[in-house]
């Protein structure tokens, strides 16, 4: 008699058995299939998402909620930016602005052309919305070039010449050639005796377009006239340039009369505000340097630091507005003559967006 234990046994429960292995098997073959089927169609997919044909397509295609919403949490955005950038993509239509964002000029030529729409209307805050808006923007899709040779900083730069602490002579950019860099000389330069020599090395710290700050260290080749008789340095080129850490407010580079006086300031509501009391007696000074968050003030009187003071004279180059502020640091320079250094502690709003519009370029 033959076994009753072997596969050919016709056994229903080895039947039974048989069935359900076949059953896994086909199941894990089909499972298989369809994860090898999942796995081409979401590569085919990807390559498509990543084909310059779909990337253009994209590109191209209207701004729409979401794609705002992105950014604003990309870029750490506000309300009030946010809605300024809404604005913006739904006034004009903007193509896809995941992409625009990338494309720095055109976003700048954007929030100008709404920032011009906030100075008819007359909208303060919005246009302080702008200007946060637009900083966050640079900061977070803007790619840095940097400098790394004097033949690549562009015509027009201020390059500033220190010698006397707390006095920044200001060597404007003429001229930029393959054989070396044209600077003009201010007269304060002369008058202050210190017209760098020929042949020395100079070390000058400028600005470039995009607000980055550099020092550079150049050789004076030579001192010229231009036809007006103003003195000129011709500098050569070098590639001794270093990055320095970036202000956090744009800055204009003014030089114009102001008027100043003292304040008393007292606090209130337990030390929660402050008030400011304003002297009548006002001290005639030179504004420098202003931006949103402070000035320079050159003056003939010594004042400690640490005082409160009032402020009046033109703080975007024309308009003649006034802010209230501290002295965090007094100079004394070599011709007896005192820098403060000033920081805004009460300024309209108003007042800091003139100042902001000038420190970009908006107010043209």
């Amino acid at each position: 008699m033959g076994s009753m234990l072997g596969t050919d046994s016709g056994s229903p429960i080895e039947a039974r058995t048989g069935g359900v292995i076949f059953f896994w098997i086909m199941l894990l073959v089909v499972v298989i299939v369809a994860i090898v089927a999942v796995f081409l169609v979401y590569k085919k997919i990807s390559q498509y998402k990543n084909s310059p044909a779909y990337l253009e397509k994209q590109k191209k295609r209207p701004t729409n909620a979401n794609d705002v919403a992105q950014i604003a949490k990309e870029a750490e955005l506000s309300k009030a930016e946010k809605d300024v950038l809404s604005s913006i993509c739904k006034d004009n239509k903007t193509p896809n602005i995941l992409f625009l964002v990338q494309e720095i000029e055109q976003v700048e030529s954007l929030l100008k052309q709404k920032f011009n729409e906030f100075v008819i209307s007359e909208n303060e805050q919005a246009k302080a919305a702008l200007f946060s808006l637009r900083k966050k923007l640079i900061k977070t899709y803007k790619q840095v070039v940097i400098i790394k040779n004097s033949k690549g900083i562009e015509t027009g730069t201020i390059f500033s010449y220190t010698v006397s602490k707390g006095f920044h002579h200001k060597f404007n950019l003429i001229e930029n050639t393959p054989e070396g860099m044209i600077l003009s000389v201010p007269k304060s330069v002369e008058q202050m005796n210190e017209v760098p020599k020929a042949l020395s090395k100079i070390s000058l710290i400028f600005e470039a377009k995009d607000g980055a700050p550099y020092e550079i260290e150049t050789r004076v080749v030579r001192f010229q006239k231009d036809k007006n008789d103003q003195m000129q340095i011709v500098a050569v080129h070098t590639d001794n340039i270093t990055p320095l850490q970036k202000r956090q407010m744009e800055r204009i580079n003014v030089q114009l009369p102001c008027t100043f006086s003292s304040v008393k300031a007292k606090s209130e509501d337990g030390g929660k505000k402050m008030h400011y009391d304003v002297t009548e007696k006002m001290h005639e000074g030179t504004l420098e340097d202003t931006s949103t968050g402070g000035c320079r003030i050159i003056t003939k009187l010594a004042i400690k630091p640490e005082q409160y003071i009032f402020i009046k004279g033109p703080m975007n180059r024309s308009v003649e507005d006034s802010a209230i502020g501290q002295i965090v640091r007094t100079t004394k320079r070599s011709d007896n003559v005192y820098v403060l250094h000033v920081r805004f502690l009460k300024i309209d709003i108003a007042v800091t967006n003139r100042i902001q519009a000038v420190a970009i370029g908006y107010d043209s």
